[in-house]
């Protein structure tokens, strides 16, 4: 019981860091958008893209940080827990150490004509460039700690910190509005300050809460250990680098190709895609320790029943973010930016298509990675991740619009898609038609019926969002509730099977008896009183 409400504690906290973080998202890009101007909002996402595309190491130690944790902790070996600890934080230190003295090695290609910036833009690029560097080595050593609260599932002080972190950001932008000059410049120093906050927050409580947090030299420098958790992050590195590469790429060559305007474009469709991911993401981010402890523990059934109901749920709710906007999308670019960049729509709509296609299955992806036998997929997936760059490409040079490179996107998710699926029946034992069924062709379907159906319906109302702007965003709420209303209980009874709501319902049971003993606590004590 105890950890049913565990569960449903982390899922809460972890939606309100999700909420937090949408709403901070809609005013801050706003703010900045209407602030620093399309060049420079370009400007700053093209630079933020490049020095992701080159610290890709950043999302493969984390994820495998957390693998190496959440197994030790479902052995309950607490030595082995230590040893993977140290390990690690050598192997981040080393990292975040190569990636800064890479990324500044290669500045003078970048600003040398690589970046398809106006000669104005070059200084203060090179300092915006400088700070981001200095954020992601910052990010990237204390990943240790971000990965050891995950494996612990202290949710609720990871959503304290992440919200904290995005007020900081808020505050970046309404900063913009009181100041005359180095816009750009000043935002990026808070922004760096949130990191920075984040980071130290994380290790303060790391080292308070967690015993297994004692340094050790001759530990950090265990040669097996840390042999045996780089040759997963090595495979692993592999897909976040083509994952990383496929969205930075298409950041550079949208720019090489149209300027920073339609880049402009690219970044609001990223903002938008966020918040549909970020619900979603709550999910994988309280399954995966579970899904990987159950491999730690010899419970192979309980992980692929775990991955399945967690691929299920984390559709489910991402959906329930797309379904609305890929409806009112038109309008609620209008009402949020105003004035908004050409192609944005088109970049917006095939975006959040695409990354719907990646939480069909994100349960899979976890645990094909507590099976440790990473190396085949990881290859698969790059290969298909990468090869829309050179597609792009030869698409723009026969004319084609700048969204077509998001259409190929799509098309390469699916293929990521059906990999992923292969990979588990042969790694994890997944039956494929059960497994496809289960996880495709329900969810898309319900999906689909929706979606066509309310395009449908709007096709046929005249000029629904011509009032003003407060008459709009009623509309649309009240569009958005009768949508949910109809949307939920239809995937409910369609999509999950009897054990999976015997499931959601001996967890509301659970919640409810605890609700009445605390309840009946309460009564006694003031009996005594």
């Amino acid at each position: 019981m105890q950890h049913s409400i565990k569960v449903l504690l982390n899922t809460c906290f972890s939606f309100a860091r999700v909420i937090v973080n949408a709403i901070v998202t809609l005013f801050a890009t706003r703010i900045a958008l209407r602030v620093l101007g399309a060049e420079d909002f370009g400007l700053y996402n093209l630079l933020a893209g490049t020095v992701l595309l080159l610290s890709f190491i950043n999302g493969a130690l984390m994820v495998s940080a957390q693998r190496f944790f959440s197994i030790a902790l479902g052995e309950e070996d607490s030595v082995k827990l230590n040893r993977y600890y140290n390990a690690s934080l050598s192997i981040h230190i080393i990292f975040g150490l190569f990636i800064v003295i890479f990324l500044f090695s290669i500045r003078p290609f970048l600003f040398g004509g690589f970046l398809n910036i106006t000669q104005e833009q070059i200084g203060i690029g090179i300092r915006v460039y400088n700070i981001m560097i200095v954020s992601t080595a910052i990010t990237i050593m204390t990943i240790p700690y971000s990965a050891i609260m995950n494996a612990h599932e202290d949710m609720v002080m990871m959503s304290f910190v992440d919200i904290l972190s995005c007020l900081i950001k808020l505050a970046a932008a309404i900063v913009l509005l009181y100041i005359n000059q180095d816009y750009l410049l000043v935002y990026s120093l808070i922004i760096l300050g949130s990191v920075f906050v984040k980071a130290i927050i994380e290790f303060v409580w790391s080292k308070i809460k967690y015993e297994e947090i004692k340094g050790s030299l001759s530990r950090m420098t265990d040669r097996c250990v840390i042999r045996e958790m780089f040759g997963f992050v090595g495979w692993n590195t592999l897909g976040s680098a083509a994952v990383v590469i496929r969205n930075q790429g298409v950041a550079l060559i949208l720019n090489i190709f149209f300027g920073t305007i339609v880049n402009t474009a690219y970044g609001i469709a990223n903002q938008v895609n966020s918040m549909v991911l970020s619900f979603a993401s709550t999910l994988t981010t309280v399954f995966s320790p579970i899904i990987i402890k159950a491999k730690g523990e010899g419970n192979e059934e309980k992980m692929r029943t775990t991955a399945i109901f967690s691929s299920k749920l984390s559709f489910l709710l991402s959906s329930m973010m797309a379904l609305p906007i890929l409806v009112f999308l038109g309008p609620i670019l209008k009402i949020w930016l105003g004035n908004y960049p050409m192609d944005t729509y088109e970049f917006c709509y095939f975006i959040v298509l695409s990354f719907l296609v990646l939480q069909l299955y994100p349960g899979i992806n976890r645990a094909i990675y507590a099976s440790g036998q990473i190396k085949g997929y990881q290859i698969v997936i790059s290969i298909i991740l990468v090869s829309i760059l050179p597609i792009g490409i030869l698409l723009f040079r026969t004319g084609l619009p700048s969204y077509s490179i998001i259409i190929v996107m799509l098309l390469s998710q699916i293929g990521v898609l059906l990999s992923t699926i292969i990979f588990g029946v042969k790694k994890c034992h997944f039956t494929f038609k059960s497994l496809f069924y289960n996880i495709v062709i329900l969810p898309v379907l319900v999906f689909l019926f929706a979606l066509v159906g309310l395009h449908f319906i709007m096709a046929f109302i005249h000029d629904p969002f011509d009032g003003s702007r407060v008459i709009d965003i009623i509309k649309i709420l009240c569009g958005v509730c009768v949508m949910e209303l109809l949307y939920i209980p239809i995937y409910y009874y369609v999509v999950l099977n009897n054990a999976e709501k015997a499931m959601i319902i001996k967890l509301i049971q659970t919640i409810k008896k605890h609700q009445y003993k605390k309840t009946n606590r309460k009564k006694d004590n003031l009996k005594v009183i």
